[in-house]
């Protein structure tokens, strides 16, 4: 187990901060956040990554020049989203589409009208299909780093060089309608979003690996 306190934010240690354990409250020098030294005190309690509890769903494995973390996106939200999409897509663009195809004949104000009912769906869709054997991961090869969230081979993906890392943080943002997010943040020469749309037993895993592999 590693001990080294440091700011939450930028990552700079405790000692380029002003602290004061009795209000509980440390202010960091380097980029001017405020933070509750508690919650930075428990950070820093890193575990290596042979000592942590892989929960069902996340993995690590380690290859000759890097490693590969993970974690699947599969939740108990695909027994609605699916039968809600069918549902959706049938009547919908059905009702749209289909009896245009059905008639043979396009009718453009109608095809029109039903766009947004088509981006909905691809939209819920990708929602489904993520909750049904989506999965998000961070490969690590040399110094060439790249996170990946989709389905199989098809998703999005994103490069930058893990020397530039300095730290990781949890952070949960507002989501509009859809309440908040939590995600994990890959911190230094740029800033990663990394981790969103897994459970928290999982983002808990993966957040404590990652700290122990930085500073490992």
């Amino acid at each position: 187990m590693q001990m080294a306190i440091a700011c939450p934010r930028c990552g700079k240690s405790l000692a380029d901060t002003d602290v004061n354990v009795g209000t509980d409250v440390g202010a960091c020098k380097a980029c001017g956040n405020v933070f509750r030294l508690s919650e930075a005190m428990s950070a820093a309690l890193v575990l290596a990554p042979d000592e942590l509890t892989t929960p069902p769903g996340a993995w690590f494995t380690r290859g000759p020049d890097g490693f590969e973390l993970g974690a699947t996106t599969r939740s108990y939200q695909a027994l609605f989203l699916v039968p809600f999409m069918c549902v959706w897509s049938g009547l919908s663009l059905g009702g749209i589409y289909g009896t245009q195809l059905h008639r043979g004949r396009f009718e453009l104000a109608t095809s029109l009208f039903g766009i947004p009912f088509l981006l909905g769906s691809l939209f819920f869709w990708s929602v489904a299909l993520m909750s049904i054997a989506g999965k998000t991961t961070l490969t690590v090869r040399g110094d060439v780093a790249e996170t990946f969230v989709g389905v199989g081979p098809i998703g999005w993906r994103k490069r930058f060089a893990w020397s530039g890392v300095r730290s990781v943080v949890e952070e949960t943002r507002s989501a509009g309608r859809n309440g908040t997010q939590t995600s994990l943040f890959l911190q230094g020469e740029t800033r990663v979003s990394f981790a969103s749309g897994i459970s928290g037993a999982r983002r808990s895993y993966l957040l404590q690996l990652l700290r122990g592999l930085l500073r490992g």
